[in-house]
Formats: C-alpha cells, sequence, structure tokens
C-alpha cells in the first residue's frame, strides 16, 4: 500500500487481493467524516431530525397499511393496523 500527498488531493494505492467491500465501506466513512465535519448540528439536534423521520415513515406504513388489498395474507396486518389505531 502507498499513499501520496498533492496539493489538491491524496492518493491511496492498495493491492487489487483488498476486498472492495472493505474498501467501498471505507471510503464511504471518509466521505461522511468529509460531509459532517462542516455540520455545525448537535446530537440533539440529529436525535430530533431523526425522530421526526421516523414519525413520517409510520405514517406511510399506515397509509400504505390501508391501501393494502384485502385478502388473506394481509388479515393479520389489518388486525394489527386495527388495533394500532384505536383510542
Amino acid at each position: 500500500m502507498t499513499i501520496e500527498q498533492t496539493d489538491k488531493e491524496i492518493i491511496i494505492k492498495i493491492p487489487s487481493s483488498t476486498n472492495i467491500d472493505e474498501v467501498q465501506n471505507l471510503i464511504n466513512f471518509i466521505r461522511f467524516r468529509e460531509i459532517t465535519s462542516k455540520s455545525k448540528a448537535s446530537q440533539k439536534d440529529v436525535d430530533k431530525l431523526v425522530s421526526k423521520v421516523k414519525g413520517k415513515e409510520a405514517v406511510k406504513i399506515r397509509e400504505n397499511r390501508r391501501l393494502m388489498p384485502e385478502n388473506e395474507n394481509c388479515t393479520r396486518y389489518k388486525y394489527r393496523f386495527q388495533r394500532f389505531n384505536q383510542p
């Protein structure tokens, strides 16, 4: 493995026998760090956003269940949905 640094970039050369999935994971992590390095969001902000997204996903799932066709495969989901939406 060799690492070179130029004025504009860092070049990493690794053997082709290296597991490509592991290399992709490393690249994804480096990209994540690059993107988040400029973020001013706190962990509280992130948690709040995650909570909102999960809430919207739950609404979408409930809406999709309402649109499910009536058949024997959907009965158990319909029952769960009805129980979930009871006041």
